[in-house]
C-alpha cells in the first residue's frame, strides 16, 4: 500500500440510503485489491502476513485477527494482531 493513499478505511465513505450498498461493494473491492497487492508485494512472508492481519482487522472492524497455517497434525499460529504478536 502506498503511503500517499492512506488506509482503505480512511478512503471509505459511510452513509445510508440506496447508495450505502454501492459504497459497501466498492469498499469490499478496495480491500480485496489491497489484499492482492499485499500478497503480491514480494517473498517476505512475515511482511505479507502482517499486511493481511492489518487488512482483515480493518475490513471487519474486529478486535483481533489470527492467521493459522495447517501443519501435518494441526494448526500453527503464524500471525496475529499487534496485541497478540507475542503468541
Amino acid at each position: 500500500m502506498s503511503a500517499t493513499h492512506g488506509s482503505v478505511a480512511a478512503r471509505a465513505k459511510t452513509g445510508s440510503g440506496p447508495l450505502a450498498a454501492v459504497r459497501r461493494v466498492t469498499d469490499d473491492r478496495a480491500y480485496l485489491y489491497e489484499l492482492i497487492q499485499t500478497i503480491g508485494a514480494g517473498p517476505d512472508l512475515e511482511a505479507i502476513l502482517r499486511g493481511v492481519v492489518r487488512l482483515v482487522t480493518e475490513a471487519t472492524a474486529c478486535h483481533a485477527c489470527f492467521v493459522y497455517f495447517l501443519r501435518d497434525d494441526g494448526l500453527g499460529l503464524r500471525a496475529a494482531s499487534s496485541m497478540y504478536e507475542h503468541l
